[in-house]
């Protein structure tokens, strides 16, 4: 460890998440945290993690209406509509490309790769106004959609405080602070209509 620069503040006691820790610059990373006395949790992205989110164009309807993907990740959109659509992409960060391409009937899927974090990322069909869905890419892999209930589960979080993010399309972005405790289930609840 004495080739590593020492670090401009002590992480002594604190709990550091790694991602990427299973080789190269992510294991050097979570060595000199651990060295410096970090309760160091790792985590390297899973086939699970790197799996395309699907959008279909059906109904003249976006489904689902939201997805997310792990930053890097893929969203596939398709078209099982018999008329003409398009899927017309707006980010606001920089690394994220914006698409804007018609998909006829059952016409081939349009892959977009999203490189930056991004929360509620805009999609529409410039054919029918109406339609129109959003994707979250998370800096993360944890991260949910919630269920039609309202319902989500992160799995794998290490133990530590967090603070966790609902964003809603209409009703902005509540952060609520939870504590993960080792091999227990937590349980956090927020009402939107309460703000």
């Amino acid at each position: 460890m004495s080739d590593f620069k020492r670090l401009s503040r002590s992480v002594k006691g604190l709990t550091v998440l790694v991602t990427g820790a299973a080789s190269g610059m992510g294991r050097a990373t979570a060595l000199v945290f651990a060295a410096e006395g970090a309760n160091v949790a790792v985590t390297d992205i899973t086939a699970e993690g790197t799996q395309a989110a699907t959008i279909d164009q059906k109904g003249c309807r976006f489904l689902p209406h939201v997805v997310a993907v792990y930053q890097g990740g893929s969203v596939s959109f398709t078209n099982s509509d018999p008329t003409m659509h398009n899927v017309h992409t707006m980010p606001v960060q920089v690394g994220n490309r914006s698409v804007d391409v018609s998909e006829g009937p059952g016409g081939k899927p349009e892959s977009v790769q999203f490189k930056d974090a991004e929360n509620m990322l805009p999609v529409r069909c410039n054919n029918h106004p109406w339609m129109n869905a959003f994707v979250n890419i998370s800096p993360t892999p944890f991260f949910a959609v919630t269920g039609t209930d309202g319902s989500f589960k992160i799995a794998g979080l290490p133990a530590g405080n967090y603070t966790i993010a609902f964003v809603h399309e209409k009703l902005g972005e509540q952060d609520l602070p939870v504590t993960i405790t080792a091999q227990k289930s937590t349980t956090i609840t927020t009402d939107f209509n309460k703000k």
